[in-house]
């Protein structure tokens, strides 16, 4: 039995079954499914691991995965007064300044995002949200966001930052460097925090963002763009500077 069909009773969704044999699916799946961070089968529901694969299979071009006419596949789903935003593309410093930036500029307002940087280069970011606009609206946004230098990309009108407090720390188990961010949950301040990563040359390699009682608490493990360890030390008085006033 494949990985996606024990995980998953029914794991083909029915944009893949009206295109391709039920057992084509399974493969493509299971392919797409080994280039995912190998804890991501614990990190996921079977429905939401269904729609990441369904967005990765219909990128323009798939399987050659090619970003340079279509450099960002998306999709947005309504769940009340909430959203889910998922997106598709290399995996990039600025891919998480785009997403953030595209929900700002819409009225949105993050209140949970969880990266999956795979081992074809390419990145998955899943991000929950509040906002009024509609998906064509944060889909229009998104492109914009893409499809420009990220000097150029409109930014958001961010809210000053607040009882900000970072602090590092080396994870004892992977050895990997992890920042964490707690502040008052403000507007733009994602979209802050991920801009000062890119210009910083950050790779964040996993993050946990969840926003509780008006407060962020975000933890960000990360290296340099070579997935080398970072001298953290040396960077926090610029990140914080970034962050407070970028």
């Amino acid at each position: 039995m494949s990985k996606l069909a024990a995980a998953c009773a029914n794991p083909i969704m029915s944009t893949l079954e009206t295109e391709i044999p039920a057992d084509e699916s399974r493969r493509i799946h299971d392919r797409e499914l080994g280039f995912m961070p190998s804890d991501y089968l614990r990190r996921v529901s079977p429905e939401r691991m269904s729609r990441h694969m369904n967005l990765i299979c219909s990128h323009p071009g798939y399987p050659l995965k090619t970003f340079v006419q279509h450099p960002v596949s998306w999709d947005v789903t309504r769940m009340g007064r909430s959203a889910r935003l998922m997106t598709f593309s290399m995996n990039s410093p600025r891919a998480l300044v785009h997403v953030t930036a595209a929900i700002a500029l819409t009225g949105g307002s993050i209140q949970a995002a969880e990266l999956y940087p795979r081992t074809d280069g390419t990145l998955l970011i899943d991000v929950e949200f509040h906002g009024p606009a509609s998906p064509e609206a944060v889909g229009d946004s998104l492109v914009t966001q893409f499809q420009a230098r990220i000097a150029d990309a409109p930014a958001p009108d961010c809210e000053a930052v607040r009882e900000l407090e970072l602090t590092t720390r080396t994870d004892t188990a992977t050895s990997a460097n992890v920042i964490e961010l707690r502040a008052a949950d403000t507007r733009g301040l994602l979209y802050r925090t991920a801009r000062a990563f890119a210009m910083l040359g950050i790779k964040i390699v996993r993050c946990d963002i969840r926003t509780t009682g008006g407060k962020a608490y975000d933890t960000f493990q990360v290296t340099d763009r070579l997935g080398r360890p970072l001298d953290l030390d040396r960077e926090m008085n610029f990140l914080r500077r970034e962050i407070e006033g970028g």
